[in-house]
């Protein structure tokens, strides 16, 4: 987008700075041709005045050189006056008129990169908080499933080790058994000869 950019600011300045710059000047050149015209004009009425006065009048001639001579004396510094001032005026008006232009532009800018990265900080935020949610959950079920492992691998050595003791514990009293068997038929034998003696 070209409006509220940093090129559009950047033309912008640039354009200020030129008619700040060719406006005065252009002012003071139609000035000086405005004076250079006159003053030619000045010059040719005294030159033909000084013609007149070569034919023989010179006391028209001397009045009229008097009075183009203190016309143009108090005309030159009113004429250069109103030229200032009028130059002044416009590169003040041109000066107010550019800083509320700028001034006002630049609280747009200022505006539109505000909510700009509020947008992008809240996207951003969005999307840490979207992984951090996808990562807890993808670690969660990653532990649920190793404790599931390990809950089975526990149970399945539990029962591995019952089994064993199981198997120790009736081959310990089948054992037993048959010592104790072995000594009632023993003792059985003992008692059975001892009868049969008497």
């Amino acid at each position: 987008m070209y409006f509220g950019s940093v090129k559009f600011f950047r033309h912008l300045i640039l354009t200020v700075l030129v008619l700040l710059i060719a406006v005065p000047v252009t002012l003071a050149a139609i000035f000086i041709n405005k004076y250079h015209t006159t003053y030619g004009k000045l010059a040719q009425v005294e030159e033909l005045v000084s013609e007149y006065s070569e034919k023989g009048d010179n006391e028209l001639a001397d009045n009229l050189v008097q009075l183009l001579n203190s016309s143009l004396t108090d005309k030159m510094p009113m004429f250069q006056q109103q030229v200032d001032k009028s130059v002044g005026q416009q590169v003040d008006l041109l000066r107010t008129d550019i800083n509320s232009t700028v001034d006002s532009r630049l609280d747009a800018l200022e505006q539109n990169l505000t909510e700009a990265m509020e947008a992008a900080v809240s996207q951003s935020n969005y999307q840490l908080e979207k992984t951090l949610n996808e990562q807890v959950s993808a670690l969660r079920r990653e532990l649920l499933a190793t404790i599931d492992k390990q809950d089975a691998a526990l149970v399945a050595q539990l029962n591995q080790k019952i089994d064993e003791m199981s198997e120790e514990i009736v081959q310990r009293n089948n054992e037993a058994l048959s010592d104790q068997v072995a000594s009632l038929m023993e003792q059985f034998e003992a008692i059975k000869i001892s009868l049969g003696g008497k």
